[in-house]
């Protein structure tokens, strides 16, 4: 397991060697910052908004670019935000719908667009339960199956399903932290789900480890796990990690804050990753290779962000995506030597690009030297 680093260069430059060190995919900051989600008044409260699903669209005409859940609320957001295809820089994001959702269940903390059968799926980490809506949000909907590991877990001590990236025929959920089954292995279980007939549109498919990172610049670490997932066009699979802990900010003064992490899984890794689904425990198997491609710090003396959701957003005019995360506004503490630390966080967007070269152009920039991104495999 590898300490999470970021990518010492900037711009088009960081860009080739994330192409080059991970054969497939690059993310790349265009320097925005954090943008605050606004929304009528006349909306009532909106917060703790914990995941993400993009719609591929971007522009005049379009009636939302993205859909969000919130931990607080049992409703569907619709969101609305230009997106400049040159720079890949947010304009203006705002709530513009607010759809209630039947039987939604406890905590919501992922969503997924199947666009071409306009249906939408959540997820709920209190039961937990990964629902289909078939004929809207407003009809009762159907329960995906969910493995043995994952059945009656509840919350998990507050790390349970936490992820979900639905893309077509595709679809992935991830556990946040180790379950109790998985205890000391620092690991949780990726579970992929293949199209079935029937009313259930989806059964279970193939399920693969996950080593979490190191986050490696905490004195001490609260939380730590994956908090999303998502599907890129070419099959591979994102997966968001965030960790909340306390650093020093001058060398003595506490300060709560987390970190952001997002990293690769190919799909042909994860083709070739062995199956963890008859395995009763994590820690002998070898987990999914995967391949850091960014990480970022957030801080209360600085920007305070706590970002739980993950959507892929429209092609840019030079054929990368726009990548959008977006914060969970929750209160969070924790108890030092020092005394109680807090932290705000936004309820903003933070956007991001993704570059996914043609086929071929991992072999042209196969001679560069790559220093920038960790390919990480339990020894």
């Amino acid at each position: 397991m590898k300490a999470w680093t970021k990518c010492a260069l900037g711009g088009s430059m960081a860009t080739a060697v994330a192409l080059t060190a991970s054969a497939q995919v690059g993310i790349t900051d265009p320097g925005q910052g954090p943008v605050e989600l606004s929304f009528p008044q006349s909306f009532g409260t909106i917060s703790e908004l914990s995941g993400l699903a993009g719609n591929g669209q971007s522009g005049p005409g379009t009636n939302a670019d993205y859909f969000a859940v919130s931990d607080e609320q049992s409703n569907l957001y619709a969101i609305l935000s230009g997106v400049d295809l040159g720079t890949g820089l947010l304009t203006s994001p705002n709530i513009v719908g607010v759809s209630p959702l039947e039987s939604p269940g406890s905590d919501l903390e992922g969503v997924g667009l199947q666009l071409f059968s306009n249906r939408t799926f959540t997820l709920s980490e209190a039961e937990p339960a990964i629902r289909a809506y078939v004929n809207g949000t407003t009809q009762t909907p159907v329960d995906l199956p969910l493995p043995s590991a994952f059945q009656g877990i509840g919350g998990n001590g507050g790390f349970g399903l936490e992820s979900l990236a639905v893309s077509g025929t595709m679809l992935a959920t991830a556990n946040e932290g180790p379950l109790a089954s998985d205890a000391g292995s620092n690991r949780v279980r990726v579970q992929t789900y293949t199209p079935a007939p029937g009313v259930v549109p989806f059964g279970l498919s193939k399920q693969v480890s996950y080593d979490l990172g190191d986050p490696g610049s905490f004195l001490a670490v609260a939380a730590h796990g994956v908090v999303d997932l998502e599907y890129l066009p070419n099959g591979d699979l994102l997966v968001l990690e965030r960790a909340l802990g306390v650093r020093r900010l001058d060398g003595f003064t506490p300060v709560l804050g987390t970190t952001s992490a997002i990293s690769l899984i190919t799909a042909e890794d994860l083709a070739a990753a062995a199956d963890t689904s008859g395995l009763s425990a994590l820690g002998s198997e070898t987990p999914v290779e995967s391949t850091l491609l960014w990480t970022e710090d957030f801080d209360a003396d600085g920007s305070p962000q706590n970002y739980e959701g993950l959507a892929l957003g429209p092609e840019l005019s030079d054929g990368s995506f726009s990548l959008l995360l977006i914060s969970d506004n929750g209160l969070l503490q924790q108890d030092t030597p020092l005394g109680q630390v807090a932290f705000s966080p936004g309820q903003t967007l933070y956007p991001l690009i993704v570059a996914i070269p043609e086929p071929g152009t991992a072999a042209l920039l196969g001679g560069l030297t790559v220093i920038t991104l960790v390919r990480r495999r339990r020894a």
